[in-house]
């Protein structure tokens, strides 16, 4: 943090989405050649650097494994087998197409889809033990419950049905996208999808106590669709375990119940997010949309990386115990146009590196910046509020914002 060395009347930060080059912060257009390699200026004299001294003026958002590996969930650890390179000679083999009606006839039976075939599945899955879909193969599901099947698609996998439940155990992998119209309903068991997931509701969720836990790993987007305004809602809860390797778009997302979601590139959400009792590791967080609102509430604990930014146009420290870490050495920075915190005796921890800006601050029901947070050690008044870090400007950003 350097004070006093440049005045800016107007600060353009860019913002990208993760590229293949995993760009993050770009300040190399910062339009001045005094700025500092990784530096963003306000407007009351503070420049911030972010993401340490480099060649190229960019700080890196996606995680580096070994710098976080303490952060990074089970989820992340899953992954797609070899394919079988023979088939075994007690297996049903669809060579060409294979429609089920009711899979009672199949009860433990192994399925293999060879290349050019077609398994049509129009009822639930309780019986089989196992589906092997093949490269160049295709399933069809339009049936609503996915019980305790090993379920490998490395081919082409389309569930037509609007309302999904993957439970009891089953393992459902599929090497490329997979998109549900309606509903997916992950509930004691583990989800590894290849490319994008798409839906309109998720829910992640672990029903028994004694269960091995609930896990999703998307290695693409996670993208909510078609979602209803303040009723369609992706959720993570009951200490279930999520990885996100790309961004996950969504109106309205919930982390509770001690649950925990990695997002390696972005978290982009349009109305709400709430985290009550989970955990957040995000590489850039973007609420800025004036619409959008989040939550805090009890213990709940999000995780930058150094370099990282969370961008919030109403941010809202609703409860006791919120925590805010760094994954690694070096700065971050939340920002936000409205900062709301419940009381003056609500508890939260700020990571001393973290720069923390904001437009309007509220105090429980006090007028727009009747209190004012202070570092610590330097409250001199009845109104100041000591915060972890010094970092801070009360002070209007303007994001140049390059969102992909």
């Amino acid at each position: 943090m350097r004070k006093g060395l440049l005045f800016l009347p107007v600060l353009a930060l860019a913002i990208a989405g993760c590229s293949t080059n995993d760009e993050f912060v770009d300040l190399s257009n910062s339009g001045s050649a005094l700025l500092p390699e990784n530096s963003v200026a306000f407007t009351n004299h503070t420049i911030l650097t972010i993401g340490g001294e480099t060649e190229n003026p960019v700080a890196f958002a996606n995680f580096s494994r070994s710098a976080s590996a303490s952060y990074v969930n089970d989820a992340c650890q899953l992954g797609m087998e070899e394919a079988p390179a023979v088939i075994p000679s007690d297996g049903i083999i669809v060579e060409n197409e294979l429609v089920i009606r009711n899979d009672n006839a199949y009860d433990n039976a192994s399925i293999y889809v060879k290349p050019s075939g077609k398994l049509v599945v129009e009822s639930d899955i309780a019986k089989i033990a196992s589906i092997t879909v093949l490269e160049g193969g295709q399933m069809y599901f339009s049936g609503k419950g996915i019980d305790g099947v090993k379920l490998l698609c490395y081919g082409d996998l389309h569930i037509t049905s609007d309302d999904v439940i993957i439970a009891k155990d089953a393992i459902v992998k599929t090497a490329g996208n997979l998109t549900v119209d309606g509903s997916l309903n992950l509930k004691d068991g583990e989800l590894y999808v290849g490319g994008d997931l798409t839906c309109t509701i998720l829910n992640v969720d672990q029903t028994a106590s004694w269960h091995k836990t609930t896990a999703l790993h998307v290695m693409g987007n996670l993208t909510q669709v078609n979602a209803e305004k303040n009723k369609d809602v992706i959720t993570f809860g009951n200490k279930t375990v999520a990885c996100i390797e790309g961004v996950l778009w969504a109106d309205n997302v919930d982390i509770v119940s001690e649950s925990n979601v990695h997002v390696d590139c972005k978290l982009c959400v349009n109305q709400e997010l709430n985290i009550n009792s989970g955990t957040l590791n995000a590489g850039y967080i973007d609420m800025s949309a004036s619409s959008s609102y989040a939550t805090l509430d009890w213990a709940a604990k999000i995780n930058l990386p150094a370099g990282g930014v969370a961008d919030f146009a109403n941010l809202d420290f609703n409860r006791d115990n919120i925590n805010w870490g760094i994954m690694g050495t070096g700065n971050a920075l939340i920002n936000c146009v409205n900062l709301r915190i419940k009381s003056d005796k609500t508890v939260f921890h700020i990571n001393p590196g973290y720069y923390l800006n904001y437009q309007k601050l509220y105090v429980g029901n006090s007028a727009e910046n009747q209190y004012r947070l202070v570092g610590p050690g330097k409250a001199v008044e009845g109104n100041d509020i000591e915060i972890d870090t010094e970092l801070i400007n009360n002070t209007s950003v303007n994001f140049t914002d390059f969102k992909n």
